[in-house]
């Protein structure tokens, strides 16, 4: 495949390749991120109970007087309130309202901008379920886009979209239209994402694909890591939710510099456009290209387990902020040792190996319930991480599977329908922090399971490691005529299948 030839003749880690690989990586994976984490901040469920009715003049209301109060949990009714305590102990919802504690201190959120408690406390898991079928939506239309109209205007498309829908979702009056707009900042950060990884996995050869597909994870799982903080610091949902939406308007230079994928451009017949593409290329990495002639020629159960654990966060033991900084921050070695496996053992193994230690740890969970007792509180902790890194190494590996197994004129729509379909278990996952507060050993179970039942499925995957990019339908039938050897440095595939 002449393309792949010319792309390999840029050298590994080029310049011009490493330019647009920190660039999409810093401008759209993390920020990307932070969407998709943010509901963890901005719908953050703060303590709360019944407001005091106000006082009058003879006498001032007293939570004893009010307000029922659990001797097994310590704490007082977040929902109830008595009618009238001096007659009998009948309650009733909240009248006047809910007091929020700590507001000052945690800064507002959705759920105290607009009550989302007690009767109203799945809405703000609603709002994400929103925004997760503006992922699906988003998926399927940006990437058949992406495969007609290019990469590049699609990628720049979505991100614009991003920007100007996340900031004006701090400025809707109601939560029915924060949850329109969240659906549509999910319709346009799928585009952004997907696309935007299609974009930098096709500035490589296939020799590459696997460090900038693996490695470059480790800018989402920065994102994830510095969440918190930046929740911490800025102490608003409005003012989180404004910062991470104006970072997408950093996009703009590249409007004037970023280049079209040279791949897709051979596929549809753009050669002119792929030669100035490629010969601009070879100056800044003071390379010559070769004289060729162009011609024309299980992801529902990972994103259920790695999201369902991502968004539970909140609802661990101990500091919500350095557990999130832990979830995230665990991505990273995570990340880094899955692309040294699957460059020495392919992709299925590893994978299968991940799911393994998933499902391992997620079941050793359901036996620690008992998080008061400081020793189970710490190991419960290290456990649910090791669950993390083992879910964000299998993540890893099928987000990388898709690119790698499709050709190139429905690689991006294949992309967009795996991610659709995985969609359907990040729906679930939504709700995975209620499902935490009411039946944790029940969610660890599941996320147990179902991580057993994807190690099983991958083995119905293909190999695909140290294989080109497939251009059509037919190299990837001819896979099957023999496997990928490697002899004296060079890339061969038995049976005449052309690497």
């Amino acid at each position: 495949m002449e393309v792949e030839i010319l792309l390999k003749s840029l050298g590994r880690v080029g310049r011009w390749q490493m330019i647009y690989y920190f660039a999409i990586n810093i401008f759209s994976s993390v920020p990307n991120a932070w969407h998709m984490l943010a509901i963890v901040w901005i719908g953050y469920e703060p303590a709360h109970h019944c407001r005091l009715p106000p006082a009058n003049n003879s006498t001032t209301p007293t939570m004893q007087e009010w307000i029922p109060y659990d001797e097994r949990t310590k704490e007082w009714s977040r929902c109830e309130m008595f009618i009238n305590s001096s007659i009998n102990n009948l309650t009733t919802g909240c009248r006047h309202g809910w007091q929020y504690k700590n507001v000052d201190l945690e800064g507002p959120t959705i759920v105290t901008k607009w009550d989302l408690v007690c009767e109203n406390n799945f809405l703000a898991e609603t709002s994400q379920t929103m925004f997760v079928i503006g992922i699906m939506t988003g998926a399927i239309f940006f990437t058949i886009l992406g495969d007609k109209l290019g990469r590049r205007p699609t990628y720049l498309i979505s991100q614009m979209g991003l920007a100007i829908v996340g900031c004006l979702t701090i400025l809707v009056p109601n939560l029915y239209a924060f949850m329109f707009l969240r659906f549509l900042n999910g319709v346009f950060q799928q585009g952004s994402l997907l696309v935007g990884f299609v974009l930098m996995c096709e500035f490589f050869s296939a020799d590459e694909r696997t460090l900038v597909g693996l490695l470059g994870s480790n800018f989402w799982a920065f994102g994830c890591a510095v969440l918190p903080l930046m929740a911490y610091l800025l102490n608003n949902w409005m003012h989180l939710q404004l910062f991470i939406s104006l970072f997408s308007f950093l996009n703009i230079p590249l409007y004037f510099v970023l280049p079209e994928s040279v791949v897709w451009l051979y596929a549809n017949d753009k050669m002119e456009k792929a030669k100035r593409i490629l010969k601009r290329a070879a100056r800044m990495n003071e390379v010559v290209l070769p004289e060729i002639d162009l011609h024309v020629k299980h992801r529902f159960f990972v994103t259920l387990i790695y999201y369902g654990l991502s968004w539970s966060t909140a609802e661990l033991s101990g500091n919500r902020y350095l557990n999130a900084f832990l979830n995230g921050a665990v991505e990273v070695p995570a990340y880094t040792t899955s692309y040294f496996i699957v460059n020495k053992y392919g992709r299925k193994k590893p994978c299968i190996a991940f799911y393994v230690i998933t499902g391992l740890a997620m079941f050793s969970l359901t036996f620690l319930t008992n998080t008061e007792n400081q020793a189970i509180f710490i190991l419960s902790t290290m456990i649910n991480m090791l669950g993390k890194f083992g879910i964000t190494g299998a993540f890893g590996i099928i987000f990388l599977y898709p690119a790698e197994i499709f050709p190139t004129n429905l690689r991006s729509q294949a992309i967009g329908m795996c991610s659709f379909l995985g969609r359907f278990g990040t729906l679930f996952a939504s709700f995975a922090s209620y499902v935490a507060k009411m039946y944790p050993t029940v969610l660890n179970l599941s996320f147990a399971c179902l991580s057993i039942v994807s190690a099983v499925l991958v083995l119905l995957l293909p190999e695909s490691q140290h294989r080109s990019l497939p251009e059509t339908i037919e190299e990837i039938e001819a896979w099957k005529n023999g496997p990928t050897v490697k002899r004296g440095g060079a890339l061969i595939i038995k049976d005449g299948v052309h690497v």
